[in-house]
């Protein structure tokens, strides 16, 4: 399954460029994200919980920035969760 979006910021594009370069900033913006460790500058671990009605569910991983390019302003980033018990793995780009 591919999920593309996109969204405006109502802030000039330097602020924006600068915001979503830092992972706790991003973390802090997507409920139910928590960082545990910046590894380097393009490399964050952490949990994300998801709630549905009675489930919960928490997968914990690492988000690395794949592509990033300042002329266009674009960041690509692929979290991947180890692969834990009978869930498998969660991966998405």
């Amino acid at each position: 399954m591919l999920i593309e979006t996109g969204f405006e910021l109502p802030f000039p594009i330097e602020q924006s460029w600068e915001f979503l370069q830092d992972f706790t900033r991003v973390a802090a913006c997507v409920p139910g994200a928590a960082l545990t460790e910046i590894v380097n500058e393009r490399q964050a671990k952490g949990q994300l919980t998801i709630r549905l009605w009675v489930l919960k569910l928490r997968c914990g991983g690492v988000v690395t920035v794949i592509e990033h390019d300042e002329e266009s302003h674009r960041v690509v980033v692929r979290p991947r969760q180890p692969t834990r018990g009978w869930l498998g793995r969660c991966e998405t780009r």
